[in-house]
C-alpha cells in the first residue's frame, strides 16, 4: 500500500489545522456550558477560519504556479541567445550510409522550413560535427555541444525510431536549462519511459507525433509561433 504523506506541503498542512481547530470549535457549540450568544460567537469563527483558509490556499498556490512559471520566462525571454534552435536528432541510429544520409536530408528539410518561419540562427548538431568537426574526441565535442544547447532560446528533438542515443542527453541538458522543448516523435510509445511523462510534467515540454516529413512541416508551420515562443 502506497504512504499518504499528510503534512508534506504548505496547503496540507494548513488543511489538517483548520481541521483540528474547526473539531475543537465545533465540540464547543455542542457543549452545555455556553450561552446562545457565546455559540453563536464560535459558529461565526468557524466561518470567518473556513473562509480565511481558503483564501490563504488560493494565494499559496498562485504563489507557487508563479514561481515554477517564471523558470522559463526567465530563461527565454530575458537572455540573448547566439541560437534561437537547437536541433537533436539520433543520427547514430542510422544502420548504413544510405539511411544516415536520409537522416540528413531530413534534418537539413526541417532546418530550411523553420529558417523560412523566422528562425535564422539554428544550430544543427548533425551537420555541424559532420561538416567542420567531424574528427572532434567525445571530450571537445561535448562542450561545443551542450554549450550550443545552454546558448540556445528553443530546442527540438527528432525521435522517428527507439534508439540508445546522444540525443536523450542533449534532451535532458536543454531540460535543466528551461528551454522550450519539443519532442517530435512518430510514436510516443517509443520515447525513454520517463520522457513520455515530460509534457504533463513540466510546462515547458511539448511532445506531438508525426506520419512523415510532410505532416511534420504542416504541424511545426501551423504552430510554431506557439511551441518555440
Amino acid at each position: 500500500m502506497k504512504n499518504i504523506k499528510l503534512f508534506d506541503s504548505p496547503i496540507k498542512i494548513l488543511g489538517g489545522s483548520i481541521i483540528i481547530v474547526e473539531g475543537i470549535l465545533l465540540y464547543l457549540v455542542q457543549s452545555d456550558g455556553l450561552v446562545e450568544k457565546q455559540k453563536s460567537w464560535i459558529i461565526i469563527g468557524m466561518i470567518s477560519a473556513l473562509f480565511l483558509t481558503i483564501i490563504a490556499a488560493v494565494i499559496i498556490e498562485l504563489i507557487n504556479k508563479r514561481k515554477t512559471s517564471s523558470f522559463v520566462v526567465a530563461d527565454t525571454e530575458t537572455k540573448k541567445y547566439q541560437y534561437s534552435i537547437f536541433i537533436s536528432y539520433p543520427i547514430a541510429g542510422a544502420k548504413n550510409k544510405t539511411e544516415k544520409n536520409e537522416i540528413k536530408d531530413f534534418i537539413i528539410q526541417i532546418e530550411k522550413k523553420l529558417k523560412t518561419w523566422g528562425y535564422k540562427e539554428i544550430f544543427n548538431a548533425t551537420t555541424y560535427f559532420d561538416k567542420e568537426h567531424d574528427n572532434q574526441p567525445p571530450a571537445v565535442a561535448s562542450k561545443i555541444d551542450l554549450k550550443a544547447v545552454h546558448d540556445s532560446k528553443s530546442f527540438i528533438l527528432l525521435y522517428p525510431t527507439k534508439v540508445a542515443t546522444s540525443a536523450l542527453v542533449e534532451l535532458g541538458y536543454a531540460l535543466g536549462g528551461d528551454k522550450n522543448i519539443l519532442i517530435c516523435t512518430t510514436n510516443s510509445k517509443i520515447l525513454p519511459f520517463l520522457v513520455r511523462g515530460f509534457n504533463e510534467a513540466f510546462h515547458n515540454v511539448r511532445i506531438i507525433e508525426y506520419d512523415n516529413l510532410e505532416h511534420l512541416s504542416d504541424i511545426l508551420e501551423e504552430n510554431h509561433s506557439q511551441y518555440l515562443k
